[in-house]
């Protein structure tokens, strides 16, 4: 009986330095290594051929491996958001940053196309947010976050957000939520061949191409791609005047990005799964003034290099699954100012290790243990001296179902920062259906969490602060949920409140004695608020549509006054916009594909008295693609158009984003 074995691999990242029109690329630095890794990616796609062409005439039909049962749901009672295959292919050129902005309802605050792009998740910071790649935390040890921008969705085939409290299951520190990247092996492909080209307003040029080849036993996956762009778009320069802004060009903003993805998945018998994975990417970008300063061509650059690679096993036996897995991340990171004669490096090394033991004593019943232990080394300009991190920490989780409509989840993490113990946390959730037959379900959760300073926060020169505490919290929630098909139709629908109280919030200020900043703990933010969601899909022969709409409405205000003036207690967070409203609509038809994405984002306050603010946008894009095949082969011909209404709108004070733009891509697909 043919089957699939899923596991849940092991990814690990590293940071590249690159190089972009108008930006300084830097000799030797990358390319020989790119061009080293390319000639690798095309020898490991010769010999997957010669496997997959031997491998063809004796592929095995495996039994199937599960250790989950039908009423098993380790995420119930959090609010989950899983993007489908759908959502990923209409943004397989973009980032991930695009791909949160049209399809979740995370505020995502960006510089710009190819520039740095943080999150915003109920009304936490952008530390806040843990990234997991392929069972590892990828999330700049420096900062303690991750650039969204620098995440290419070619080089994701899942993406599932889990938010507040269902974060604690991955990590800690994620007091706003987690979001999980996976790559998965598909072991019924023979030879699967996309090749594609994109080109944009402003000079934005995309090339992406990916290879899959193998078989019930092995899977080979190379995946490349190089961006680049002038990134110099018009926009109404509100700066010079407010009634009649002149239109201008943007400078210095140019950018450019390089990656490749190397994977292998090894099944040697029914109950073991094998993957190794590599991920080399190289970020160039010049950094472009606000408006409001004029500074001469090239000024700021910053150019980062990642090499992140992940080896894991999982071994199914009996009722019990062990999961072992060892990830490394190398990374180096330039940034330049010519006016300040400032010209730092810095270099991250990290080890990320872990192992897990599943067992499942009954179809309801499922027990997990799960050991981690990561060691960190930052060698920076920065900083007075080399810098390192231990953090260890030890979880066990259940989940439990005495009976149909009710689900239970249970987690306790205890957690180590160099050598000291840091606060207990621990989790859970339910599912309740309460009436047999009716799809109306009822879920809650609560959770405690803390949030580990940065090292930057620590050691920054001058301004770092050893004598931080680590952020503290708790979260918690409830919603109501259905999900139910009519037909052809299927209808999921969510709608629910949050609430989340964090103490110690670290706050960088200016230093009373010193002419430079310096963090506090100075901080408590309450943050609550409503979010709903409403998804509508169904699939007819030679015709498709689908809908969806998320929602959310956000109140995140300072209960501490910072100092005996200061005037931003009860005030709404900087940068957390009070409503946030997205939509997806699409249509299939024929080989035809119509994509709209719709954005509407409420106002932001720019100052922690609340005195300034940036006004509510609305954003529209729209999408036509065209689909033609021939044989196994089939090309795809699209074109869009992005802010359709050529708003003129900034996610951060005075950086302008695009007006209205263009794009168009040809692909190529083979499948054997």
């Amino acid at each position: 009986m043919s089957t699939k074995s899923t596991m849940q691999g092991f990814g690990a990242g590293c940071t590249a330095i690159s190089g972009s029109d108008g930006a300084r690329i830097g000799k030797g630095v990358l390319w020989p290594k790119a061009a080293g890794l390319i000639a690798l990616a095309l020898l490991w796609f010769c010999f997957a051929q010669n496997v997959q062409a031997q491998m063809i005439f004796d592929t095995i039909d495996l039994k199937v491996v599960e250790i989950q049962s039908r009423r098993y749901d380790q995420s119930a009672g959090y609010k989950t958001l899983s993007l489908d295959s759908a959502a990923l292919g209409a943004h397989a050129a973009g980032s991930l940053a695009e791909l949160l902005t049209a399809s979740t309802p995370i505020f995502v605050k960006s510089y710009g196309q190819g520039s740095l792009a943080t999150t915003s998740i109920r009304g936490a910071s952008a530390a806040h947010t843990q990234v997991i790649w392929n069972g590892i935390n990828i999330n700049s040890l420096m900062p303690g976050q991750a650039d969204f921008s620098a995440v290419p969705v070619l080089f994701i085939d899942r993406a599932d957000i889990y938010f507040g409290a269902g974060s604690a299951r991955f990590s800690s520190g994620g007091l706003g939520g987690s979001i999980l990247l996976t790559t998965v092996p598909d072991w019924q492909n023979q030879l699967r061949v996309n090749v594609q080209q994109q080109v944009g307003s402003f000079s934005t040029w995309h090339s992406n191409a990916l290879v899959e080849a193998g078989s019930q036993r092995l899977q080979l996956s190379t995946r490349i791609l190089h961006s680049r762009s002038k990134n110099d778009y018009p926009y109404l320069n509100i700066g010079a005047s407010r009634l009649h802004p002149p239109i201008e060009h943007r400078y210095n903003a140019g950018w450019q990005q390089t990656g490749l993805l190397q994977q292998a998945f090894y099944r040697p018998s029914d109950n073991t799964i094998l993957s190794l994975r590599l991920w080399v990417q190289d970020n160039d970008r010049n950094l472009p003034p606000n408006i409001l300063v004029q500074v001469p061509e090239n000024n700021e650059s910053y150019r980062e290099q990642n090499l992140r690679t992940v080896a894991a096993i999982v071994q199914y036996f009996g009722k019990s699954k062990i999961t072992l897995q060892s990830g490394f991340i190398h990374s180096l990171s330039k940034y330049e100012n010519v006016i300040s004669s400032i010209n730092t490096q810095n270099r991250i090394s990290s080890s990320l290790n872990e192992a897990s033991y599943a067992y499942q004593s009954a179809e309801n019943l499922l027990f997990t243990v799960t050991g981690k232990f990561d060691y960190h080394q930052v060698n920076s300009e920065n900083y007075a001296q080399l810098q390192q991190r231990r953090q260890g920490s030890l979880t066990a989780s259940g989940f439990y179902s005495p009976w149909p409509q009710l689900q239970l989840n249970l987690l306790v993490r205890q957690e180590a920062l160099d050598g000291n113990r840091a606060p207990l946390s621990p989790a859970g959730g339910f599912n309740y259906q309460p009436f047999v037959g009716f799809p109306l379900k009822i879920k809650g959760n609560m959770a405690m969490n803390f949030h580990a300073p940065s090292l930057n926060d620590l050691y920054w020169s001058p301004g770092g602060n050893p004598d931080l505490k680590n952020e503290t919290g708790y979260t918690a929630e409830a919603a109501l949920a259905w999900d139910e098909k009519y037909g052809a139709v299927s209808l999921e629908a969510e709608a629910g409140w949050f609430y989340s109280d964090i103490d110690q919030w670290i706050v960088w200020q200016p230093d009373t004695v010193f002419s430079y900043w310096t963090p506090r703990n100075l901080k408590n933010v309450v943050a609550k608020g409503i979010e709903a969601r409403l998804a509508l899909k169904a699939k007819m022969p030679n015709f498709s549509w689908a809908l969806s709409l998320n929602y959310s409405f956000t109140s995140a205000t300072n209960r501490r006054p910072l100092s005996l003036n200061d005037r931003s207690a009860n005030q709404q967070v900087i940068y957390v916009p009070d409503h946030l409203l997205n939509a997806t609509a699409s249509l299939a038809w024929k080989g035809f594909t119509l994509n709209y994405f719709a954005n509407y984002t409420g106002r932001r306050y720019t100052t922690s008295d609340n005195s300034r603010y940036l006004p509510p946008f609305f954003i529209n894009d729209v999408q036509l693609n065209k689909s033609i095949p021939l044989g196994k082969s089939e090309f795809e011909l699209g074109v869009a158009v992005n802010n359709i209404g050529a708003a003129n709108y900034q996610l951060i004070a005075w950086q302008p984003m695009p007006l209205r733009n263009y794009s168009f891509f040809i692909k190529y697909k083979f499948t054997k």
